[in-house]
């Protein structure tokens, strides 16, 4: 849903971790066609995690986004 609302044409990067989920052949295929380009941290260095969970900290902070204001339970 988010890609299909996209309002603009900037240039995407998706970083993660190198979990299951997000080495997927299913999720390259999707972040590809999409022209988003895709970072993962390196093998065997789990420190390297840490630069995507503050992003992703730092963007639930700017949005005010945590689970309980979603509806969701931790």
């Amino acid at each position: 849903m988010a890609l299909s609302n996209r309002a603009y044409n900037e240039k995407l990067i998706h970083h993660s971790d190198r979990g299951s989920q997000y080495c997927s052949e299913i999720y390259t295929k999707l972040l590809k066609d999409n022209n988003i380009a895709i970072s993962t941290t390196q093998n065997g260095n789990p420190k390297d995690n840490a630069v995507a969970e503050r992003v992703n900290g730092i963007i639930k902070g700017e949005f005010d986004l945590n689970y309980s204001s979603l509806g969701y339970k931790k």
